[in-house]
């Protein structure tokens, strides 16, 4: 085995598995200063590194399990059965994970065992072949496979808020540590180090400590990337309700509306990876097996001897995955780290210191991970593009989905005839879901949900009692468009699309290309539980066959507000630096207009005191000059600063009339509150309480400076009091 091979499945035995849970477990205790919890495990694993080398050092040639003979004798003996227990329980682990995150997220209705059986006999080859053959296939496709994990990350990077990242260290260094503890614990695996070594070629041999080096720097650096990205997507609050945070954040990437749903290709690579890890594993169980009774049978016999074991401890050991995920983030750690990763290591050391056919395999594989046991035949299903949430009879909710034939979408049919609508109530959405089956002679499929429509009657009420279906059923995507509607929402996809097929895809790309304000479902739900900033909602209405936006809805203690008009919607969005593109029409004399295009519109916050609340956002805007009816000379340098003026008095009225609003509503839509925090983040926990009141009586100061750009090809307009 070379250094580079031993360095591949060195990573591959820690990072495969930590990579979808452990970000949530972090994020639990350090919310927002999780990366830096990232950061400290990976510089505390440096030292797990080096303790395993030392070891080596003690012993040149020798594994852990010898070395604990050789030095404690019987006890080191019985140590050695606890590591091979220990190796044992790490296998299981990760047969759990695995089979877990397919079947709760992918194909719910195949049997845990399927999935076990399928990649289990791939490992019990690979056993028979000998580590030196795993080694020559993780060459092969683990590179592709973290490099894949990297891609994710840019691809991902359209949707990250890094102030999501922000205050640092607002809550101390305590929950960092804490933080810290699951992920040192994942890197404690680097134990296996030192039987890579001991079955490398002696250039391995020799380079023990570059390789135990190497495996913690891109394990720590692939997982430090990796929760800085799931926090500035998620934000840290929704990041701890996850399960599968990193899944989730493969699931929202979306490039140009083309590029989505790389979820499938991350599954292929992850499996990939936890193929490597999990053939270390249960070869270093038999590997120890071997060794501690100085047994003749090769690894694969001791493989098949344990397997009635292995497949019962998957049935027996956890009942569910909550149960799963409460031990890798409360019980794991310290049964590690005080034990087998850290501790017993650890005084080993201080005690010495006083004194071929693979590759087939893996796609035949790949392909029954992704096979047919729990297939659904394209002609057997109903594809659901939207839903709109109305109240039902009694206290029910009332479902109504917009559905397309898939074989009737390739255009053999009407546009009017692909697409149907079904309803049914019930006393919550999946049981009105579940009643819309009575009407549908096909299973329903709501993995291509495009929006989420609900009727302002629902978010009056409190609209947060309708996101837990949408974001646990996993079939629901965290990207689906989220809107409020004037009066029914049923009666939006009722109405005829007049672009598209579907008034779903309508109102999806109406969200993606019109001047509105849209937030998708995550989005939404990272401000709905965040507490330093008030919610807002897309609001649409229909004008005859079409929706359009007309305005924002307003929530406050989990209620509706109030709404703004699309013109105070616009502000909003200036004050947010949601403004891409668009136009402002200022009147001058005479009701004569002029329209500048918009080139790019920025907005910074800062507090200027904290007593009196004082703030300061600062307006940059660059515009080109497309219409004027006016007399004015623009060659004129005097009258060009005029009009760059006259916009920015203009657009600071729209604001200010927009704040008072808010400030009379005592909510806090623009996140001062966040503002607040960071700059202060000492003072916050005592203003916190207060802090509606502190906003109807704070002072925010408007600064907006305009630069145009361009006038066009004409420096006067053609009016006729111009030409006579």
């Amino acid at each position: 085995m070379t250094p580079w091979q031993a360095i591949l499945l060195g990573v591959s035995a820690i990072f495969s598995t930590s990579i979808l849970f452990v970000p949530a477990i972090t994020t639990h205790h350090a919310l927002n200063d999780s990366w830096l919890s990232a950061v400290l495990a990976t510089l505390a694993s440096f030292l797990l590194a080096e303790i395993q080398v030392r070891l080596q050092s003690y012993y040149p040639g020798q594994h852990l399990l010898s070395i604990l003979r050789q030095t404690w004798g019987k006890l080191g003996w019985l140590i050695g059965l606890g590591y091979a227990f220990w190796f044992f329980h790490v296998t299981i682990e990760v047969f759990q994970e695995f089979t877990t995150i397919l079947v709760a997220v992918f194909m719910p209705e195949t049997p845990k065992m399927i999935f076990f059986l399928t990649i289990l006999v791939p490992i019990l080859y690979c056993l028979n072949l000998g580590i030196q053959t795993l080694a020559r296939t993780a060459e092969i496709f683990l590179p592709v496979s973290f490099i894949f994990f990297v891609i994710l990350a840019l691809l991902a990077l359209p949707n990250y808020q890094f102030d999501n990242l922000l205050p640092f260290l607002d809550r101390g260094f305590l929950p960092v540590l804490k933080g810290a503890v699951t992920p040192a614990s994942w890197f404690a695996e680097i134990v296996c180090l030192s039987f890579l070594i001991y079955h490398g070629n002696q250039q391995t041999q020799r380079r023990g400590r570059k390789i135990g080096y190497g495996i913690i720097a891109i394990c720590g650096f692939l997982f430090t990337i990796n929760v800085i990205g799931i926090v500035s997507i998620f934000g840290p609050l929704y990041v701890r309700k996850l399960v599968f945070p990193t899944l989730s954040g493969a699931r929202v990437i979306s490039l140009f509306n083309f590029l989505e749903r790389l979820e499938s290709l991350f599954l292929s690579f992850w499996i990939l990876t936890v193929f490597v890890k999990l053939a270390i594993w249960y070869w270093l169980t038999c590997f120890a097996i071997k060794d501690i009774f100085n047994l003749k049978s090769r690894e694969v016999t001791i493989g098949l001897l344990l397997l009635p074991l292995m497949v019962a401890s998957n049935y027996f050991l956890y009942d569910n995955i909550s149960q799963l995920v409460a031990f890798l983030g409360g019980i794991w750690p310290v049964y590690t780290l005080l034990t087998f990763g850290f501790v017993i290591p650890f005084c080993l050391l201080l005690w010495l210191a006083g004194r071929k056919l693979l590759f087939p395999l893996l796609i035949f594989l790949l392909l029954l991970n992704s096979g047919c046991w729990s297939i659904k035949e394209l002609n057997r299903r109903a594809v659901a593009l939207g839903l709109a949430i109305d109240p039902g009879p009694g206290n029910t909710l009332r479902l109504t989905a917009e559905v397309i034939k898939p074989e009737q979408s390739a255009g053999e049919v009407a546009p009017t005839q692909r697409r149907i609508l079904v309803s049914s109530s019930g006393e919550t959405i999946f049981a009105a879901a579940r009643n819309l089956s009575l009407s549908v002679s096909r299973e329903l499929y709501w993995g291509h949900v495009i929006a989420v429509l609900i009727n302002e009657d629902l978010a009056r009420e409190n609209p947060g009692k309708l996101l837990d279906f949408f974001t646990r059923y996993p079939e629901i995507r965290e990207n689906v468009w989220l809107f409020v509607t004037k009066g029914s929402a049923a009666r939006f996809l009722a109405a005829r699309p007049q672009f598209e097929t579907s008034m779903a895809q309508q109102i999806g790309f109406l969200a993606t290309t019109s001047g509105g304000y849209s937030l998708r479902l995550y989005q939404f739900i990272n401000q709905w539980i965040d507490p330093e900033i008030t919610p807002v909602l897309g609001l649409l209405e229909l004008k005859g066959q079409n929706p359009v936006f007309g305005g924002l809805a307003v929530f406050d203690n989990s209620r509706l507000k109030g709404f703004l008009s699309v013109n105070e919607m616009r502000a909003y969005m200036w004050l947010n630096n949601e403004i891409k593109n668009g136009a402002i029409t200022i009147d001058l004399r005479n009701n004569k207009k002029l329209t500048v295009q918009i080139r790019l519109a920025e907005c910074s916050k800062e507090l200027v005191k904290s007593r009196p609340l004082t703030f300061k956002l600062k307006i940059r805007l660059k515009a080109n000059l497309t219409e004027q009816q006016t007399h004015i000379n623009l060659a004129d340098p005097e009258a060009y600063k005029k009009v760059e003026k006259l916009l920015a008095r203009d657009l600071t009225i729209r604001l200010n009339s927009t704040i008072n609003k808010f400030k009379h509503w005592q909510v806090d839509p623009l996140g001062l509150g966040k503002t607040f925090h960071r700059q202060q983040h000492h003072l916050w926990h005592q203003y916190e309480k207060n802090w509606p009141d502190l906003i109807a009586s704070s002072q925010i100061l408007i600064q907006v400076n305009v630069n145009l750009e361009n006038i066009g090809l004409t420096s006067q307009s053609f009016t006729r009091e111009e030409t006579r």
